[in-house]
């Protein structure tokens, strides 16, 4: 191999090292960067309700920023307290729980023996001590990392502000450095505008849903903590896949085996 080659090989593997430090490092901000740009383009049609109204951009970039503030920031602001008092309060009751004697009187054959009682038991109280510890952690962590937040927080709306303003712009030069012919990317823009939107309006907002519904349920029903419930159902009912079923239905079992129908 030449002198050349290798100095060449070297200088790519020095600038590849470079990007994923520089990656490693800054993070958190292209993710609150890429997290602007997608807000911006998923709310871009209240924007552009706005814009017909108003005629005017700052202003209607502003508007869509105080409504997602005031109807999304908010709420989680004053409701995290709560959420973790309430799953403080789940994990010290799920220590108490008594999950084999409701057990024995629907399955008396099954728990016969006091020895396969007893790591029946065991095996339910872990899981569920590790079900409501991990929950509490999480939510443990997020105050802790709340400082972060807030500026990867201020970074994504700094972004989502000027993505609302100048999209056109914005959507303009993003082409514009694109190696596309005029049609290639039309489609390319089409497709990924399609995807886009059927993941977030599809799989965000019906796991949302499903989420407040079962949460409205459990507030109907006096479910104990149900604000922390919801939280976890909504959160279950965004992630692909699960759904907000695995939250109901292991609390709908455990409150049936205490007795609590209503």
């Amino acid at each position: 191999m030449e002198k050349k080659e290798i100095q060449n090989i070297t200088s790519i593997g020095i600038v590849l090292i470079f990007i994923a430090l520089s990656f490693f490092v800054l993070k958190g901000v292209l993710i609150s960067i890429l997290a602007g740009v997608l807000l911006g383009f998923i709310f871009l049609p209240l924007y552009n309700f706005f814009q017909k109204k108003i005629k005017n951009k700052n202003l209607s970039a502003s508007l869509v920023c105080v409504i997602i503030i005031v109807g999304i920031i908010l709420p989680l602001w004053f409701s995290i307290p709560i959420v973790l008092k309430q799953s403080i309060e789940v994990f010290i009751s799920s220590q108490n729980i008594d999950f084999v004697s409701p057990l024995k009187s629907i399955f008396p054959g099954i728990f016969s023996s006091p020895d396969v009682a007893s790591e029946i038991g065991r095996m339910i109280h872990s899981f569920v001590t590790n079900i409501t510890s991990g929950a509490m952690n999480a939510v443990s962590a997020l105050l802790l990392q709340l400082p972060l937040i807030l500026l990867n927080l201020l970074v994504t709306f700094f972004i989502f502000f000027y993505v609302l303003r100048d999209n056109n712009e914005f959507v303009s030069y993003i082409k514009s450095v694109l190696p596309f012919s005029k049609d290639l990317e039309t489609k390319i823009f089409k497709s990924s505008k399609d995807i886009t939107f059927s993941i977030i309006y599809g799989q965000m907002i019906v796991g949302l849903l499903q989420g407040i519904i079962v949460g409205i349920g459990f507030f109907i029903f006096g479910v104990p903590n149900a604000l922390f419930f919801t939280i976890l159902a909504i959160i279950a009912g965004i992630l692909p896949i699960i759904g907000a079923t695995v939250v109901w239905i292991p609390l709908a079992i455990y409150l049936f085996l205490q007795g609590q129908f209503v």
